[in-house]
């Protein structure tokens, strides 16, 4: 009798060592998986984010370029039929 006790105890520990050997198995693999999948996304977002400068940096020249006094002077001479005041037709204000 007290050798199958002694049996299920020592099956009973081995068990035990078993389960805690395999949570940290799968402890150490989620984490590892979890620590590839972070890298991956911020790999991803740092790719994203240096299209978006650039974006950013087109946009501010496009937005230079049509702000451009000689543009618009441009566009109210050809499109508008405006002219350039002559001396005559400018008022000063005090």
């Amino acid at each position: 009798m007290k050798n199958k006790q002694t049996e299920n105890k020592f099956a009973l520990i081995i068990f035990f060592f078993l389960f805690i050997f395999l949570a940290e198995f799968y402890g150490f693999a989620w984490s590892r998986t979890q620590h590839r999948s972070t890298g991956y996304s911020i790999m991803k977002q740092s790719s994203e984010h240096k299209k978006l400068i650039a974006q950013q940096k087109n946009l501010k020249i496009e937005v230079a370029v049509l702000k451009s006094p000689q543009r618009i002077e441009r566009i109210a001479k050809k499109r508008m039929g405006l002219s350039t005041p002559g001396q005559n037709q400018i008022l000063t204000i005090r």
